[in-house]
């Protein structure tokens, strides 16, 4: 039966009292302190962000901000003194100065869209934004802004001051990417990671040394290797099962239609016919559709008998009946006989069908120009079962 339809209150009963935070449901006057709540403490939390990204980054000689950020990956400081040496007399070499190369600094910091602009209201928008009220997150701006910096950083010349919260190293040029850095690509879902230090090149650009973040994970000669292709349409494969029938593999086309897999091993070879010579069997064969060819083959003996065929000198068998060694669906043809010579000249030998077979049975006879002679003949049998 139909569920009724329960209606919710406009506003909750939540009781006010100690202990209880101040929710939306309440009352009119309690949500809005609820909402101001809310928007306090995220103005609070992207507030204590950016106090800590004043300490991290990269600023100009006039404290001005140009790259920061309040999450820090790695710091790596590169510092090397050269002491000059001179040759002098009997092969020995003296240092006599030394001196201080430019320091290099590794600064791997990450960018998650983390904001607060004073004057701006970017905690009221996060805020309105998680809501799912229609208004675009800071977060988005602020990461394309932070990649369009640090890529203007890298192309320039001018000098900055790299601040951590211990020291302030100054007087620094953006030279590059690190090895192992990864930025994103134009295009949305692809990322490169630098494969040399100090990387000026553009990722995807002839001869760059980028290579993209999923390199050797999965390639296309090695989903060719692994996988079957999905040509798509009727032709393409959208599903695969065992059928709990038969246990055998089966794929379903485009079209919806299923199509069973013979196991390997199961298939017809010829061994499996040699191997049953002198003795009745059968062999199934798989078509396409939902039905199975099935091959048999019988042998039969019959003696001669005493009365001669129209006094023209033959001597036949009785009818001899013969049940297939496997019991088929439909009877398709007798389309082989074949009966062993039994020794002498001119001894004429034959083999026939007598009328109407069935899938299950059918008769025979032989004859040759003498009486009371033992005669083998043979049959091939087609037919067919369902799958």
């Amino acid at each position: 039966m139909p569920l009724p339809s329960i209606g919710l209150p406009a506003l909750w009963d939540i009781p006010v009292a100690a202990g209880v935070p101040a929710l939306l449901g309440q009352s009119a006057s309690t949500g809005i302190k609820a909402s101001a709540s809310t928007i306090l403490a995220t103005a609070l939390d992207e507030y204590t962000i950016t106090n800590a990204a004043s300490q991290w980054g990269i600023f100009t000689a006039s404290n001005q901000p140009v790259l920061t950020s309040s999450h820090v990956r790695a710091l790596e400081m590169r510092r090397e003194e050269i002491v000059t040496d001179a040759p002098i007399e009997e092969g020995g070499f003296m240092s006599y100065n030394k001196v201080t190369r430019p320091a290099q600094i590794r600064l791997q910091i990450i960018c998650d869209g983390s904001s607060f602009s004073y004057g701006d209201a970017t905690a009221v928008t996060d805020v309105l934004a998680g809501l799912g009220l229609g208004v675009t997150s800071s977060g988005l701006s602020v990461r394309a802004a932070f990649t369009k910096a640090l890529d203007s950083l890298v192309a320039d010349l001018n000098q900055y001051h790299v601040a951590t919260p211990e020291k302030t190293y100054l007087n620094m040029n953006v030279v590059g990417y690190p090895s192992g850095a990864i930025v994103s690509g134009s295009a949305v879902g692809t990322f490169w990671i630098s494969t040399a230090d100090n990387n000026v090149t553009v990722p995807g650009a002839t001869g760059a040394t980028w290579k993209s973040l999923f390199d050797g994970y999965a390639t296309q000669d090695w989903a060719n290797s692994w996988f079957v292709k999905n040509l798509g349409g009727a032709a393409g494969v959208l599903g695969a099962t065992m059928d709990s029938t038969t246990g055998q593999p089966t794929f379903q086309d485009g079209s919806g239609n299923w199509h069973q897999m013979q196991v390997y091993g199961q298939c017809p070879k010829f061994s499996d016919f040699v191997s049953g010579w002198g003795q009745n069997g059968y062999i199934e064969i798989p078509t396409s559709g939902n039905w199975k060819l099935v091959v048999q083959w019988v042998q039969f003996q019959g003696v001669t008998g005493t009365g001669g065929n129209n006094g023209a000198g033959r001597y036949e068998t009785a009818d001899i009946f013969v049940t297939w060694p496997f019991g088929m669906g439909n009877l398709l043809s007798i389309p082989g006989l074949a009966v062993e010579d039994v020794g002498g000249v001119g001894m004429q030998e034959q083999v026939w069908k007598m009328a109407d077979p069935t899938a299950t049975s059918g008769s025979f006879r032989l004859a040759c120009n003498a009486s009371g002679i033992t005669m083998t003949g043979s049959a091939w049998i087609i037919g067919s079962i369902a799958a």
